[in-house]
């Protein structure tokens, strides 16, 4: 995102930036907090697995819907990640696990 931002002018910036298929304990592992304060929205793998070791793989592969649903609040409250979903490995339980955390 910096390098980004750092090769355009203020006016053409993109107003944020989104990731996909990415597991949200890479960006709390990997970002210093306040890092990411340009990442609006998340479309998060399933499994926290090194994505190397997934691709191909015969079957899909996920996390327990509970520790998916941490890590994406994690990051919603330490990285103010406003946007959050899913993407592969992810099903309707685990938006409804994630909304059934935010309630708590």
């Amino acid at each position: 995102m910096e390098r980004i931002d750092g090769l355009l002018p203020p006016d053409a910036r993109p107003l944020g930036y989104f990731v996909n298929c990415t597991h949200p304990n890479f960006l709390l592992s990997h970002y210093r907090l306040g890092a990411l304060g340009r990442l609006i929205g998340i479309q998060a793998n399933g499994s926290s697995r090194d994505v190397t070791s997934l691709d191909g793989s015969a079957a899909t592969i996920a996390d327990p819907l509970d520790a998916w649903a941490a890590s994406m609040l994690e990051l919603h409250h330490k990285q103010e990640v406003s946007i959050l979903g899913g993407c592969c490995g992810t099903t309707q339980e685990h938006l409804e696990a994630l909304a059934h955390a935010a309630e708590q």
